[in-house]
C-alpha cells in the first residue's frame, strides 16, 4: 500500500514539473515573439532615422544659400539683423 501511494505520489510530482516546465517554455516562446517584433519595430526606426541622416549631410554638403535660408526663416523662425517678422494670431 505505501508504496503505491509514493508511486502514485511520484507521479504526480512528475507531471506536475512537467506542466510547469511546459507552460514556463510557453511563456518564454511568447516573450521571444514579442521580443522579435519590437527588434523589428527599432531596426525599422534605426532604417529610417540613418536615411533621414544621409538626406540631411546631403542638403548641408550642397551649402545651398536659398535652402539655408528657407529653412532659417521658415522651421527656426529666424530673420535678418534688419529685418521684423510678424505673425498673424488670428489664424488659428
Amino acid at each position: 500500500m505505501k508504496k503505491q501511494r509514493k508511486s502514485i505520489m511520484l507521479k504526480l510530482a512528475v507531471c506536475a514539473f512537467a506542466v510547469y516546465i511546459a507552460a514556463s517554455l510557453i511563456v518564454q516562446a511568447v516573450s521571444i515573439r514579442d521580443d522579435g517584433a519590437k527588434l523589428d519595430l527599432l531596426k525599422s526606426q534605426v532604417t529610417d532615422q540613418q536615411n533621414q541622416n544621409a538626406q540631411t549631410k546631403r542638403i548641408l554638403a550642397e551649402n545651398d544659400q536659398k535652402f539655408m535660408e528657407s529653412v532659417a526663416r521658415n522651421d527656426l523662425g529666424y530673420a535678418k539683423p534688419s529685418e521684423r517678422i510678424y505673425v498673424d494670431a488670428s489664424s488659428n
